[in-house]
């Protein structure tokens, strides 16, 4: 019989100590990491985001004849979000860890037992719909058992203009959202991806981040990316928004605090940036993110910005809300991150459907191939 002959090669590790790789598990360990760095498939069962090459955005969709919309801006790509004082480039930190700040203390208002929020909400009928070629936008809302109930078929009540490769679907929405929402002791971080809370048209409305793929700009920031539409909303298993502009939603009136635009999964209700500053709201500003930028967005949106604590009133918490002169709590919509909500700060209802993916804020898992190559290597004696 042959003899079976064993070749190593030994190579200096960090720590400086020498390590022996035999032929067979070297050819092992190359093939692996050929498929840790395989790109990921387009989409994924969980419904994984595609964006469309910059070649594609802001194609017009044939066919379509919408009739003028009210209040809306034409289909044009957003502006980049604007910085608070205090951007800088500066290294990556380590990203925010919001489920340890305690909520707000102050004491709030109970919302009224008889007191269903379907007013905020928009009647959909007075508007053209998404194209001659999709269903109408449906929206249903009402309130029971402490709940309120928002269904809907996901379409928007305006032009849809395609920006990602997936199509505009009708699907089947309903949202369970408490009526009457608590501050919670500790906030709680966003889902990665997924449903955080629902819009005042029923549509849906995710994190400030996008998902793994494509990989130039995994988990990035969309906003800046500039991969929405007009209304900061596009298309993947679902329409949604990661973002939300009043002038869609309704309009304001110059000079007033912002209505309600949309509602989170925890129950507290999101406005508009503008607020009052005193009970009789004869002072209102807009209000500002509190969270700045510390690295390119494009890619790991959490990483890329900080939330910093900042002194006045017109800035918000780490959730991107606060405690008003009415001495509720609500979340504001700003122009920059994290643009809805930056986490809950009360508990949000699971929703079916939806809220499901990674976790935002946190560590991520350490990389296949660095523990492959520990798994191969092993110290001589």
């Amino acid at each position: 019989m042959r003899a079976m002959v064993s070749r190593t090669l030994g190579v200096e590790s960090s720590q400086g100590r020498t390590v022996r790789y035999s032929a067979h598990r070297l050819a092992l360990l190359a093939a692996l990491a050929l498929l840790a760095v395989m790109p990921a498939a387009p989409t994924d069962a969980a419904g994984g985001e595609v964006v469309l090459p910059a070649l594609l955005r802001g194609a017009s969709l044939p066919g379509a004849e919408p009739r003028p919309l009210r209040a809306i801006p034409s289909p044009t790509a957003p502006p980049k979000p604007s910085q608070p004082a205090g951007t800088s480039t500066a290294p990556v930190l380590p990203s925010p860890t919001p489920v340890s700040e305690p909520s707000p203390t102050s004491p709030l208002e109970p919302m009224p037992e008889d007191d269903c929020p379907d007013e905020a909400f928009m009647d959909l009928s007075a508007y053209p719909g998404a194209g001659a070629q999709y269903p109408d936008p449906e929206l249903a809302v009402s309130c029971r058992d402490d709940e309120l109930i928002v269904i809907g078929n996901g379409i928007p009540h305006y032009a849809f203009v395609p920006i990602t490769p997936n199509p505009l679907v009708a699907v089947a929405h309903e949202y369970h959202i408490p009526l009457h929402p608590v501050l919670a002791s500790e906030t709680s971080a966003l889902p990665r991806l997924g449903t955080a809370g629902v819009a005042v048209n029923g549509l849906p409305f995710f994190g400030p981040n996008e998902a793994a793929v494509p990989a130039a700009q995994a988990w990035g920031d969309p906003v800046y990316n500039g991969i929405m539409d007009a209304c900061l909303g596009h298309t993947a298993a679902e329409y949604h928004y990661h973002a939300l502009q009043v002038d869609c939603l309704g309009g304001a009136e110059p000079g007033r605090p912002s209505p309600i635009i949309g509602f989170a999964t925890d129950g507290f209700p999101i406005h508009g940036p503008f607020g009052c500053l005193d009970s009789d709201c004869e002072t209102v500003v807009e209000l500002q993110s509190s969270w700045v930028r510390i690295a390119d967005p494009r890619t790991n949106a959490w990483d890329a910005y900080a939330y910093r604590e900042q002194q006045g009133a017109a800035y918000l918490d780490r959730c991107n809300g606060r405690v008003g002169p009415d001495g509720r709590y609500r979340y504001h919509a700003t122009s920059g991150f994290p643009y809805i909500i930056g986490c809950y700060a009360g508990t949000p209802k699971a929703q079916a459907g939806g809220g499901a993916g990674r976790p935002g804020p946190g560590p991520r898992p350490r990389p296949l191939i660095e523990t492959l190559f520990d798994w191969m290597r092993w110290p001589l004696p």
